[in-house]
């Protein structure tokens, strides 16, 4: 997903919108990565129930979209003022 916003940003973006781009990747790798780390050090979470399976549905889905439509937006933005 973020090659894919990576490369619209390269396209529609100025250059100070591009950096603000990268430095959005290179934060949520890194995020990733230290979340990965851990788990390797921890425990398993405890398998969800029905209710929580549902609940996390519930809520993931929302979330995505806000994250995708925000990266829209200011792609969108930086467009305008180039």
């Amino acid at each position: 997903m973020w090659a894919a916003i990576l490369l619209v940003a390269q396209r529609l973006a100025d250059s100070e919108a591009r950096k603000a781009m990268q430095l959005f990747c290179g934060a949520w790798w890194c995020g990733w990565t230290s979340a990965t780390i851990a788990r390797v050090g921890y425990p398993p979470p405890k398998k969800l129930g029905p209710r929580g399976e549902k609940a996390l549905q519930a809520t993931s889905v929302p979330m995505i979209a806000l994250g995708v439509g925000s990266a829209i937006r200011f792609l969108w933005a930086a467009r305008k003022h180039r």
